[in-house]
Parts: structure tokens; sequence; C-alpha cells
């Protein structure tokens, strides 16, 4: 991007800009341009940068076609990527709105830590879901859970302790074959 055209960017959006033409100064106003709400160029804010540059070039100061044009086509697909951005994240937020929705009248089994920071198993029916502070939650006996905190659907099974083998040469068990009678030689 040309030094010049930087320059103009700049001037174009600054709330009062001072231009000079042939010797004679100007104050303009330019509040339309610049998208105050979210502080980002937009194609059209662009689009209307490429005519003020054709506008206010001069014989020794002409716009460099060459860099507005590849800026033109990296602003659009800067907002293909974009459009294909927020379509993505349209996709996954009804995935997610559809999976939680499915979760009602389902038992789960949900993982919440506990004041002494240990893991408890909490498990119940799924009553509701919604949408709190951005991410989907279910509803279980009245209270809020975040889907990350599903550890299953259903009730986990009881997980037995498995029992320490024995040492060897304990409960009798030489490691022979007993009731054999050992050879004599």
């Amino acid at each position: 991007m040309s030094d010049t055209f930087i320059g103009n960017l700049t001037n174009a959006y600054a709330p009062s800009v001072l231009r000079t033409t042939a010797g004679t100064s100007t104050q303009q106003t330019n509040s339309t341009a610049y998208n105050g709400t979210n502080g980002t160029l937009e194609m059209t804010d662009f689009l209307m940068l490429m005519v003020e540059q054709f506008k206010n070039q001069t014989i020794d100061n002409t716009a460099d076609t060459s860099d507005m044009m590849n800026q033109l086509v990296q602003m659009s697909v800067m907002e293909s990527m974009t459009q294909v951005t927020t379509a993505i994240q349209t996709l996954t937020d009804a995935n997610v709105l559809t999976y939680a929705s499915s979760l009602v009248g389902k038992e789960v089994t949900l993982g919440v830590y506990n004041d002494q920071g240990e893991l408890e198993e909490i498990t119940g029916v799924v009553q509701a879901t919604g949408t709190y502070e951005g991410q989907q939650v279910i509803f279980v006996d009245d209270k809020a859970y975040t889907l990350n905190q599903i550890m299953a659907i259903g009730k986990l099974p009881e997980v037995e302790e498995p029992e320490e083998p024995e040492e060897p040469g304990e409960g009798g068990d030489t490691g022979g074959n007993e009731g054999e009678e050992t050879p004599q030689v």
C-alpha cells in the first residue's frame, strides 16, 4: 500500500480534516465515513475512499490504481471470509441448540467441582435448555449447568475397586504343580 494512499485513508476518516489543495486550505467534516459503532472499515467505506483519492489527485500526485485494485481485492476477500465465518458460527450455534434440546427429558450425569476442589457427580433429568451469557445451558433440578459439565447421558455405572494381586509366596502357592509328585533324582 502506498504512503499516499495511507495518508489519504487517515485524512478521509479524521473527524475534522484539513486539506490543502493548490495552496489553499479548507476545513471539512467527514463523520459519515467512519463507522463509529465498531471502529472498522466496510467495503462501502473503502469505495468512498477510492472515490476521494481520485477526486483529490493532482498532476504531480496521482492515485496508484494498481495499489487500489490490490486493496479492493483484499477487501473483497476479507468480506467473503467474514461472511463464511458468520455462516459457520450460525450453523455451529444451531447444532449446539439442537443437541441441547435433544437432552430435555433425558437423565444425565454432570461433573461439578465442590468447594474443596473435588469432582462430584450429579445425576438428574434435564428439565429445560436455554442460553446464559452466550453459552448454551441445561437445567437439572432447577439449577443451570453448561454443556461441558456433562459427563454422560444416563447414569454412570459404579466403579469397582480392583483387587490387589497376591505377592508370590503368599497363600501357600509356591508356583509349582500342586498334587503332583516331584521326581527323585
